[in-house]
């Protein structure tokens, strides 16, 4: 009855806000795609048209004129002819090269040895494009983790951008940050019963899909707005803070964001019927880690040190965040450690400088050794739930 009033009252959007940032999103798009179709080599652009051979290989390009470009030549003709019995300079009127590239995307290339009518592509940032120019570049190619295949994924391609800080990987990273936030997060949150200054409502559908207990929603998923920034990319650019500008309290209101303390530890402890785990999991089970990892232990049972956890929570906050807290999260979602070290093997510092996570895994292994011991009840619970499932 709470979740229905709620998706009937709606959370407040601002539609002249949301107008304002969409236009500034599609200007930005429009800019960085100009900066990145000067940056790449115009070799390794494609070519249109492009015609697969029947013993392999390719044929590009029209050996006639196409009609495009005899219609343009005979329009320039013309005007040139005017321009002249005008008394103007030949000097000074424009080649028609130069009125071609103005008018038409053709060019003169030479394929084989013979002068061809084509058009080059601008460059879209494919995968298969990405991967031929990281090759051409000498870059590494980066590899999926489960697929063990190439990938342009956004997580490795900025790993890739952090080693060379290439502009091109730049670019292509931005475009694809803001094209998502314009064609996703835009589109669902258009407000409706807008009044005179914007002010309108969005209404989501609360959902129980989760196994977890958790809610979900979607049309629009309002638990999800952008917010944090994962990369130095994105800091910078401030796409979740500028989002949330635009879901904005009507005057007299405001808006609360709130949520559930430690919920997937907590109905970890539950569901393993472990006391010590819940215990934890209240108190705060990522510090507690932490002090086993760097070799200052807190006291498991009695009565929690907070004057220690205070102490390690502030002297080891790296270690906690970048090794502690991946780790009590992964034994929520039972990854393995080859999956703990891949998904946690570096991180990204508060200056933007990519840094040793968990360094290997042997290390992850060591770990997840280190939550078995501390907590066995959990431990094997884990292991007769895989147990039962199979």
């Amino acid at each position: 009855e709470i979740l229905r009033r709620t998706e009937i009252r709606g959370v407040p959007v601002n539609e002249i806000e949301r107008q304002k940032l969409k236009g500034e999103l599609e200007n930005e798009i429009l800019v960085e795609d100009n900066v990145l179709q000067t940056t790449v080599p115009q070799e390794l652009k494609n070519i249109s048209p492009k015609r697969k051979l029947e013993g392999g290989g390719f044929d590009y390009g029209y050996k006639r004129t196409p009609k495009d470009v005899v219609a343009i030549e005979a329009a320039y003709q013309a005007t040139r002819e005017k321009m002249l019995a005008g008394g103007k300079d030949p000097a000074k009127i424009m080649s028609f090269e130069a009125y071609l590239a103005k008018k038409t995307d053709y060019i003169r290339q030479t394929f084989d040895g013979e002068e061809r009518w084509c058009k080059i592509v601008p460059f879209k940032a494919s995968k298969d494009q990405l991967v031929r120019y990281m090759k051409y570049k000498g870059y590494e190619i980066p590899v999926n983790v489960k697929t063990k295949k190439q990938t342009t994924g956004k997580k490795e391609l900025i790993e890739v951008y952090e080693k060379t800080l290439d502009p091109v990987l730049r670019s292509t990273i931005k475009i694809r940050s803001l094209g998502k936030m314009c064609s996703n997060d835009i589109p669902n949150w258009v407000p409706s019963n807008c009044d005179s200054d914007g002010n309108g409502t969005v209404h989501t559908t609360f959902k129980f899909d989760p196994p977890s207990w958790q809610l979900n929603s979607s049309n629009p998923n309002v638990q999800n707005a952008r917010k944090h920034e994962p990369n130095a990319i994105d800091r910078e650019m401030a796409l979740g803070l500028r989002f949330r500008k635009i879901v904005k309290a009507p005057p007299g209101r405001c808006i609360a964001e709130f949520d559930k303390k430690s919920f997937h530890v907590t109905m970890m402890g539950y569901q393993a019927r472990d006391p010590l785990y819940i215990k934890w999991s209240r108190v705060d089970m990522h510090t507690l880690l932490t002090s086993y990892i760097v070799n200052e232990p807190i006291p498991l049972y009695g009565e929690p040190d907070l004057d220690k956890i205070k102490w390690v929570k502030k002297h080891y906050k790296v270690v906690r965040d970048t090794q502690g807290k991946p780790l009590v999260l992964g034994n929520q979602l039972g990854l393995g450690p080859a999956r703990l070290y891949e998904a946690n093997k570096t991180y990204v510092d508060e200056h933007g400088k990519r840094q040793i996570g968990i360094e290997s895994k042997k290390r992850a292994i060591w770990l997840q050794g280190l939550i078995a011991e501390l907590f066995p009840v959990t431990a094997e619970y884990k292991k007769k739930i895989v147990e039962q499932a199979h």
